[in-house]
């Protein structure tokens, strides 16, 4: 019984592994190397297959009751497994958060009808005809092909785990940069910030000084004019006569010339 499921569990691993990377050129138009380890193998199908056939093989008749119970036992085994890789390697390598009614990525109804269905394929058509070459491979043979699969088979989970580790800490790696990248981002915006401030404040107080300054030269100004103006009305219409009758008078002090205009201007005012 055991040398018979677990060549069943190699043949529908491969068989699985091969749906999965048709289904991925159907879909996408490319190859991917689907399954969770390297090799031609995905394990959760292998595992789905021998449980369903341990459980359903007795239900076979009742074609109803086959595909119920297989689809209740695959949705587990597909749930069980995503769940636990996601957070043992925190990788999906399935999500079905798109499709509607999904339990966090792992299952979903329409895969789930979609593997009961296999299912009763698979017990009713498939199964018995990969019986026939299994029961007519000479047992030494089937024997030395179970080692020489389980010794790939083991050899490539742990390559594979390792991988997933490695590669997981190059992704914390990468987020540690990334993170000190952005804290050196930010450090430098807030003192390109800081000394923006500092500079609109300067120039917002050269802005203000400047004013201040301004003011206090108009009000200089102000006062010197008032001050000229009080000077000149107190120049008497003799003094003006005096500039007049002597226009050629200098002064090595002051602007006569401008003197004259500018009592001429009052005066006729």
């Amino acid at each position: 019984m055991l040398y018979t499921y677990l060549h069943c569990f190699f043949i529908y691993s491969f068989l699985g592994w091969c749906c999965e990377v048709a289904f991925h050129t159907l879909t996408c138009g490319n190859f991917s190397n689907r399954g969770f380890l390297y090799g031609p193998a995905c394990p959760n199908y292998g595992f789905g297959a021998v449980a369903v056939l341990l459980v359903c093989e007795p239900f076979a008749d009742n074609t109803w009751l086959l595909f119920l119970i297989s689809t209740v036992i695959t949705t587990l085994i597909e749930l069980v497994t995503g769940f636990v890789l996601d957070k043992v390697f925190h990788n999906k390598w399935w999500d079905y958060s798109n499709y509607p009614f999904n339990i966090g990525g792992y299952i979903c109804p329409l895969f789930s009808l979609l593997w009961g269905i296999a299912c009763v394929i698979i017990i009713k058509i498939v199964h018995p005809a990969l019986m026939l070459p299994i029961s007519v491979l000479p047992k030494t043979l089937g024997i030395v092909l179970l080692i020489i699969f389980s010794v790939l088979f083991i050899i490539d989970t742990v390559f594979t785990v390792l991988g997933i580790l490695k590669f997981n800490r190059h992704l914390r790696a990468l987020e540690r940069t990334t993170h000190e990248l952005r804290e050196i981002s930010e450090k430098l915006g807030l003192k390109i910030n800081d000394n923006v401030l500092v500079l609109m404040d300067k120039t917002r107080s050269a802005e203000l000084d400047l004013e201040i300054k301004k003011a206090e030269y108009t009000e200089k100004v102000d006062a010197l004019r008032d001050k000229y103006l009080d000077e000149l009305d107190k120049f008497r219409t003799s003094d003006y006569h005096l500039l007049k009758a002597f226009p050629r008078m200098k002064s090595r002090i002051y602007d006569l010339n401008a003197l004259r205009e500018r009592l001429k201007d009052k005066l006729k005012r």
